[in-house]
């Protein structure tokens, strides 16, 4: 018997699911933005990863599902039918910057 059995799982911060993965950190935040990658959770203002739910998103990588299970997820997303179209990548830093410059004015 383990001293981790019947223990809650411990959940993985942003650094270091990226050292495990091997991916930047900042990819990390670039998937949950745009809907792809392994589901995060909101604990307060920080993210969390679920080792399980980050082995299953591997696994469906590996078998060759990735784009199609992000769609997937991307269309039972909360915006639902009704959101606005996603803005190219340029568009989308210029509406960002736009947004911290009102905020720095207002």
């Amino acid at each position: 018997m383990s001293d981790t059995e019947g223990a809650p799982e411990r959940l993985l911060s942003p650094t270091e699911l990226s050292a495990w993965l091997g991916v930047p950190e900042a990819t990390l935040y670039v998937w949950r933005h745009r809907g792809k990658g392994p589901a995060a959770i909101k604990v307060g203002r920080h993210l969390r990863y679920r080792r399980r739910v980050v082995e299953s998103w591997l696994s469906s990588q590996e078998a060759g599902g990735g784009a199609q299970a992000d769609s997937e997820r991307t269309q039972k997303s909360p915006a639902g039918a009704g959101a606005a179209p996603r803005l190219g990548r340029q568009a989308a830093d210029q509406q960002v910057r736009e947004r911290a410059a009102a905020r720095r004015t207002a």
